[in-house]
């Protein structure tokens, strides 16, 4: 991952070191995400999910498996899509894992390419399996289309909200 400053002028690289917890986790970088705070999400394959800001001296990494799509709901809660295993929600507060999947929970794959959020409604994308969002714990089936090419606009349009990067 290339870390560039414009401000300091300044261009930092950071790879994978191999037993040393001040790098990155894995150089298979899948995703990546910006919180409010400034803080990035690394999202990798095989190695989980690192943070990284200027205030951390490390990148942390929690273990959730091949994440491939990272976003943070208005409660701060954290949704993870992964390529083999549906969605993972990580509620802040209590630090509680909750899990959807095809077979428990409807999912229309458990690859998921892309997520974003719309008021209580988290927007799951897969190329394998069209369109899902999660509300209230309940997963709802928008397209199963994997191609999904004249839902996105309409629920784009819909919900006013910006999908273009759920068209994958």
């Amino acid at each position: 991952m290339i870390e560039v400053s414009p401000n300091d002028k300044r261009i930092v690289s950071h790879v994978c070191e191999t037993g040393n917890d001040r790098s990155i986790q894995s150089n298979n970088i899948q995703s990546l995400y910006v919180d409010e705070m400034g803080v990035v999400w690394v999202g990798t394959a095989k190695h989980g999910v690192s943070y990284y800001a200027d205030n951390i001296f490390k990148f942390d990494a929690e273990w959730l498996g091949d994440i491939t799509a990272m976003v943070q709901d208005a409660n701060g809660n954290e949704w993870y899509g992964t390529s083999e295993n549906g969605v993972i929600q990580k509620l802040v507060a209590t630090n509680e894992i909750r899990h959807f999947t095809r077979s428990k929970d409807g999912l229309n794959s458990d690859y998921i390419s892309s997520i974003a959020v719309s008021g209580n409604r988290v927007w799951v994308a897969s190329p394998r399996g069209g369109i899902n969002y999660i509300e209230n714990g309940k997963v709802y089936v928008i397209e199963a289309n994997p191609r999904a090419s004249r839902t996105v606009p309409l629920v784009s349009k819909v919900c006013n909200i910006r999908m273009v990067p759920l068209a994958t």
